[in-house]
């Protein structure tokens, strides 16, 4: 039976610059009003009435809103697995104007910066694990965070899962349920 639990929820919908030399990642970008009324739909439908003992968010502005959506009084932290781990190596290049273009999807990123995804699902797999390392038997967390990593991560955990699924919709839940040696044995699709 399991005895953890984490929910893994991607961030609700932002507004992104569409400049392609901005690219992808925008961590300054803020939800958008139906981005937020979807949330609120998903904390009345899965959030309301569980508690949860640990509550994690991106250091990204859209992130923090989600959080602050989804479990309003709840005592947040950020953690920074929770966003890209080559963000600092990305905003660099991002600064060098003499690109036509930047990447504005995971396909195009990979090809991009080869060796980018298997970094990221390294990072985000060393952030969940030591979520599940802190939590107790019965227990569960909260995650908000980006793609790829819900994909990569449970890519991670399920190596039958295609290498860039992309199945996680805005807003969507991905809940996990371990059991006391931290092995996945139970995984659910909350759809926004």
């Amino acid at each position: 039976m399991p005895t953890k639990e984490i929910w893994f929820q991607r961030h609700g919908e932002c507004l992104v610059d569409p400049n392609p030399q901005v690219g992808m990642w925008q961590p300054s970008a803020p939800l958008t009003e139906n981005g937020r009324a979807l949330l609120i739909e998903v904390r009345r439908r899965y959030i309301v009435g569980k508690h949860f003992e640990l509550l994690y968010h991106s250091p990204f502005v859209r992130a923090k809103q989600t959080a602050g959506i989804v479990v309003p009084d709840g005592n947040w932290q950020e953690m920074a697995e929770l966003a890209p781990c080559l963000k600092d190596d990305l905003e660099r290049r991002l600064a060098d104007t003499t690109k036509e273009r930047w990447p504005t999807n995971h396909e195009e990123l990979d090809k991009f910066y080869p060796g980018l995804l298997e970094s990221e699902e390294s990072w985000i797999f060393s952030g969940v694990q030591k979520v599940l390392n802190s939590l107790k038997e019965g227990q569960r967390a909260l995650l908000v965070g980006h793609q790829p990593h819900l994909d990569l991560l449970r890519r991670h955990l399920d190596p039958s899962f295609p290498r860039l699924g992309q199945v996680a919709s805005r807003g969507d839940i991905y809940l996990m349920e371990f059991d006391e040696s931290n092995h996945l044995v139970g995984f659910k699709h909350l759809v926004a």
